[in-house]
């Protein structure tokens, strides 16, 4: 809100400052993927970094997606909360830490999927996973947000854990 408000005041250097202050340097020259979509490269190589910095590795696998035209606002919802999930399970797991991401469009359709070790078993209920951290107010609404964005581009999703892994698949048409 309050970059958005200095861009308003037409105060582009504050903004910049701020922007800079809360994600430090920026890696727009050092984008490791490239899909043709701006927001989603963003995206996934914020994330991939993110990872790094935790010891992770992502093996995303992706192609062209300069036809994505899903809003660039439900893109992020999307895209940055269910690979912060990941990743966070993953800093927990007893095995390799390795985070795959999968963006691709067959048939019309994006398939986003996301798989991730765990460290034991989730219990999914009603296509959601409970929290386990103590303020249940504050954390667990991250899937939440994904499945109201989903619905708002006509997409939908399935969560499914077993043998270790952890894997959120989206259709979206």
């Amino acid at each position: 809100t309050t970059v958005y408000q200095l861009l308003g005041d037409k105060k582009y250097e504050q903004a910049e400052k701020l922007i800079s202050s809360l994600i430090g340097r920026v890696y727009h020259a050092l984008y490791r993927i490239k899909t043709n979509h701006d927001i989603i490269d963003a995206v996934i190589n914020q994330k991939d970094l993110q990872a790094k910095y935790s010891g992770i590795r992502l093996d995303i696998r992706t192609g062209d997606l300069s036809s994505v035209t899903i809003d660039d606002h439900l893109l992020v919802i999307i895209l940055a909360n269910v690979i912060d999930n990941a990743i966070e399970a993953c800093e927990n797991a007893p095995v390799e830490r390795v985070v795959t991401v999968k963006l691709i469009i067959e048939d019309d359709i994006l398939i986003f999927s996301v798989i991730n070790p765990v460290r034991s078993e989730i219990d999914i209920v009603d296509n959601l996973v409970k929290t386990t951290k103590p303020d249940n107010y504050v954390h667990g609404l991250g899937l939440k947000n994904v499945s109201m964005a989903l619905s708002k581009c006509n997409g939908n999703y399935e969560l499914i854990c077993e043998g270790g892994k952890f894997q959120f698949t989206a259709l979206i048409h």
